[in-house]
């Protein structure tokens, strides 16, 4: 009786279960960095008589139609114009009395590439003055 071909698939098991399943984009550490904007400008909008509220105008590199803006720690409505440039609307009440106001950029979790999401630094955006 030969036991080559037993062997055979022994080692190649042996092999397979050593290398693991390989290095897959879900494994990224979580925490990952998207790249701070280059330039963030608040724009005044008229409200026909409301409060003002604002239309942030962001400039960067390496947006994805998934990004989403948030000032102060709170997602605010963002429009993906392109790959360098999204468009976010600021309620007033949000920065009321800031002269400046923490913006970052956010990718939620299980977005292609950024499986575990990913967050900007904190930028630094300064209000417009009236």
């Amino acid at each position: 009786m030969r036991h080559e071909p037993a062997g055979r698939w022994l080692c190649l098991l042996g092999l397979v279960l050593a290398c693991g399943p390989g290095i897959d984009e879900r494994d990224s550490p979580p925490g990952y960095l998207l790249r701070a904007p280059h330039t963030v400008v608040a724009m005044p909008i008229a409200n026909n008589g409301a409060d003002p509220e604002f239309e942030l105008i962001i400039l960067g590199i390496d947006f994805i139609p998934a990004t989403a803006v948030y000032v102060r720690q709170v997602a605010v409505p963002t429009e993906f114009v392109s790959s360098t440039e999204l468009r976010a609307q600021l309620d007033s009440d949000l920065v009321e009395g800031l002269a400046t106001f923490p913006l970052e950029l956010r990718v939620a979790p299980g977005t292609p590439p950024f499986f575990q999401g990913a967050t900007s630094p904190t930028y630094t955006v300064t209000m417009p003055v009236r």
